[in-house]
């Protein structure tokens, strides 16, 4: 079992998040590849939910540069990214793997600039804060929060 599959999607959310926001490519990407189809749907869901609160808190518009996402090889990638971002409905997950690591990132990104425009320069997560070290399971972040 790996640490992925102990996690929440939120906490795996908020995790992403940090390895993008500490230029932590390759962790990020490692996380999000030990997630099976049915995990990288929550975590995309999650993510959303964690943009619009985190632009809420922030006070900011939810604005979202999807360029890329635009240019990339699923069609759906766009449409499914401005769906989990918006959270009025249901929206479909693109089917390509690299499409739904692209919007995971697009969603993270929009969490990142939000807790840039909110002045948060406090330290970013890291997996051990999400971590129980008593029995090394995993601790769950609330919903509606962030730990930026």
């Amino acid at each position: 079992m790996t640490m992925a599959t102990e996690l929440t999607a939120s906490s795996i959310g908020y995790l992403l998040t940090a390895a993008l926001a500490g230029r932590r490519y390759d962790e990020a990407a490692g996380l999000w590849r030990e997630l099976d189809y049915t995990a990288q749907v929550e975590v995309i869901a999650a993510l959303g939910v964690q943009a619009r609160t985190a632009a809420r808190q922030a006070g900011i518009p939810l604005t979202a540069d999807f360029t890329k996402l635009a240019e990339a090889v699923c069609a759906d990638a766009l449409t499914s990214a401005r769906g989990a971002l918006e959270g009025t409905g249901r929206w479909q997950a693109p089917q390509c793997s690299h499409c739904r690591e692209l919007v995971a990132s697009a969603l993270a990104e929009i969490h990142v600039k939000a807790g840039i425009a909110a002045g948060v320069t406090a330290r970013v997560p890291q997996l051990r804060d999400f971590v129980s070290p008593v029995a090394g399971t995993a601790v769950a972040v609330g919903e509606g929060t962030s730990p930026f």
